[in-house]
């Protein structure tokens, strides 16, 4: 748990510099009030995705990467990040970050858009 803190320190520092105050990138995931959990961070964060966006190109752990990913599967962010998850898509050699692209941009793009890449649907099919 540790490690992770420290790998994502810059991350949540930048985060921090727009507004936005989170322990981890996680916190932005799923971040609707929940009667038993205590979320950190609830609300919108639209001012976070150029911030998001950047750390997509840095080298993380994977999983900071998928909270990242997650963080970024936003229908309102759609217009902003999907054109780069796509391009991370098909250059991702690992099967499970590539498996989270893939349901990200089942999120991000229309029906159209998605018929144009087959590769999503194979990949989230598993084939």
């Amino acid at each position: 748990m540790e490690f992770f803190k420290r790998a994502e320190q810059s991350l949540i520092n930048d985060l921090k510099n727009v507004g936005i105050k989170v322990e981890t990138v996680w916190d932005l995931v799923n971040n609707r009030p929940h009667p038993y959990l205590k979320n950190t961070f609830v609300g919108q964060y639209d001012i976070a995705y150029p911030v998001l966006l950047k750390h997509l190109d840095f080298d993380y752990h994977p999983r900071i990467k998928e909270g990242i990913i997650r963080a970024l599967t936003e229908k309102n962010a759609a217009s902003i990040v999907a054109e780069k998850l796509l391009d991370l898509f098909y250059k991702e050699p690992d099967k499970n970050l590539k498996w989270v692209l893939a349901n990200a941009l089942k999120t991000l793009m229309t029906w159209r858009q998605r018929q144009k890449h087959p590769e999503i649907q194979e990949t989230l099919k598993g084939t």
